[in-house]
């Protein structure tokens, strides 16, 4: 067998995060009171003691640092990594020995533990995902995984088309993958990030009923909802969308839905049906049974804009002036795909970390940024204070 370069650069990192961290107090009150010493004495005892520790205590900054040494020190030692190691089929190489799934989060987290509270991150990891549609959500999908997410299910029947390549992630946005499956294409590319991931993604369509079901890759949108902790929904179809708004408000109105948009500026929105706001447009229910009925005559553009609202551009409603349904699709940038991943995914860290960000549509001007949390004014005065006595150019 080949020299397994992949395990060793693992067992490597794992030494290097234990020594990093071994001198780490794992008690937050301990670790805070080592920190507030070690500064106070760093920045010549210019900033009180009692000024540090309010600006420490302030955030989960500490705490987060804390229970990631304790982490560290669990799953590192040469004996819990051989113990812990497997097998698993690596894409494009075969069979090649791995850390296991605990020291593989442990190297994950090693890059974001003070951007990320911990906390957020285990909870994305046990939420249950579902997608409906594999197309403009893959990159974002792509992105949760590489936050951490662990399990997916999504459905779509549709394959890679040439023009899209340069907006696809992974091994979809290669020539090579041309014509082939949606699905399987994505599959690969998550389960190349994680191999321990469950990713359930399905060729077919989601339907209404069991009797729309065309083939076995089918699924319903009862079984879609039915153990989804999330469910984000991205298909073209304008009645469908309103469609499925509707059923989620009447079967599944706790379950949380991600609407996203990759326009010129991506929107991405956090709702609960249950709050009656789809789309955060303030769609009123029975307008949106209205949108939902095949036997309603409503321009399907006019649906679009209806659950777009302000933040659709100008270069994309003159688009759909001039164009309508006449394309089989709108112009959309490569980067956009791109910006939205970062931006959904920053948004459901936020969601998952406490923030009240429900019911409304952001873009990347206005999504939470400090995912630690703000600092209180006090503490951002302290830390302005401390900043320019620590690192003041001699």
């Amino acid at each position: 067998m080949a020299e397994n370069y992949i395990y060793r650069a693992q067992v490597e990192e794992l030494a290097e995060l234990r020594a990093m961290y071994a001198d780490t107090p794992q008690e937050v009150g301990e670790l805070t009171s080592q920190v507030v010493d070690r500064l106070y004495q760093a920045i010549k005892k210019s900033v009180s003691q009692r000024d540090l520790r309010t600006l420490f205590e302030s955030t989960e900054y500490l705490a987060n640092t804390a229970t990631f040494a304790k982490r560290v020190d669990a799953v590192t030692h040469p004996d819990v990594i051989a113990e812990g190691a497997r097998t698993v089929r690596v894409e494009g190489v075969g069979n090649r020995r791995m850390i296991g799934p605990d020291q593989l989060r442990v190297l994950h987290d090693s890059r974001t533990v003070n951007l990320y509270p911990l906390s957020a991150t285990d909870a994305l990891r046990n939420l249950q995902i579902r997608a409906i549609g594999l197309s403009a959500v893959a990159p974002t999908i792509e992105a949760l995984v590489a936050a951490g997410a662990e399990h997916i299910e999504g459905a779509d029947p549709g394959i890679l088309a040439p023009s899209n390549a340069p907006r696809n992630v992974g091994g979809a946005g290669l020539v090579r993958s041309t014509g082939k499956s949606k699905a399987d294409a994505l599959y690969r590319t998550l389960y190349s990030r994680n191999p321990y991931g469950v990713f359930v993604l399905r060729e077919g369509k989601v339907v209404a009923t069991e009797d729309e079901r065309q083939c076995g890759g089918d699924i319903t949108y009862e079984d879609m909802f039915a153990d989804a902790d999330l469910v984000i929904e991205v298909i073209d179809d304008p009645r469908r969308k309103a469609e499925i708004a509707e059923f989620a408000a009447e079967f599944f109105p706790q379950t949380l839905v991600m609407f996203v948009a990759d326009l010129t500026k991506p929107i991405a929105g956090l709702s609960r049906p249950s709050q009656g706001n789809h789309f955060n447009q303030k769609i009123s229910r029975e307008l949106m049974q209205r949108m939902a009925d095949p036997d309603i005559p409503i321009n399907p553009l006019a649906k679009v804009v209806a659950m777009i609202g302000d933040h659709l551009p100008y270069e994309h409603g003159l688009d759909f002036l001039l164009f309508g349904f006449e394309k089989k699709y709108w112009s959309q940038l490569s980067s956009s795909a791109r910006e939205l991943s970062a931006l959904a995914t920053h948004l459901l860290i936020a969601h998952l970390a406490g923030m009240d960000v429900l019911g409304k549509n952001f873009t990347s001007d206005d999504v939470p940024r400090h995912l630690m949390g703000e600092l209180n004014e006090e503490a951002r005065l302290i830390y302005r204070r401390v900043m320019r006595k620590r690192f003041a150019l001699k």
